[in-house]
């Protein structure tokens, strides 16, 4: 990380868009699967990433709780795809929990292609997302791309009814 701009893998949820998560899932995240030290979504349940000791690829979500919230880390030039994760997401879903990742809004790549059009309903962000940087707690810099919130789950309604003011929902089929 260079200056105050943290790179892409280390940014953290700003708060507008956590009300609405916790507002989609009715008030409580039950589980972040990689988050930092201070879990800064206020998930029951939080992991850390590997360099903090945890690994929240390895843990099954569902064993957790029924709600969980991702924003995953990535950086390809860092050696941090995002797949895993975005696999991970779906194979905890299809045992029946409620989740939303936050991703890029990358629709022209293949992991985009994999993993939206499995989830119940993706809101395409209006404007792009100034994410905080995780040592000050600040707005970063704007990001080279837009964001999605994809939700999965069978409260799809409540998810539109939190999300829809921030950017165009798409209905899963």
């Amino acid at each position: 990380m260079s200056g105050s701009i943290a790179s892409p893998c280390t940014w953290q949820t700003p708060p507008f868009i956590l009300e609405r998560v916790r507002d989609a899932f009715g008030d409580e995240i039950d589980l972040d699967p990689c988050t930092a030290d201070d879990n800064p979504t206020g998930a029951g349940t939080f992991v850390t990433g590997p360099d903090s000791g945890g690994d929240g690829l390895k843990l099954d979500w569902a064993a957790v709780g029924f709600t969980a919230f991702i924003n995953p880390p990535w950086s390809r030039p860092l050696g941090l795809p995002i797949d895993p994760w975005l696999e991970k997401t779906v194979a905890e879903a299809a045992k029946g929990m409620e989740i939303i990742a936050l991703v890029p809004a990358s629709t022209d790549t293949g992991w985009w292609r994999n993993f939206a059009p499995k989830s119940d309903a993706v809101n395409l962000l209006t404007g792009r997302v100034r994410y905080l940087d995780p040592a000050t707690k600040k707005p970063t810099g704007t990001p080279k791309w837009g964001s999605a919130l994809v939700y999965f789950g069978e409260s799809t309604k409540r998810f539109i009814k939190a999300t829809n003011d921030l950017g165009w929902i798409v209905r899963g089929i």
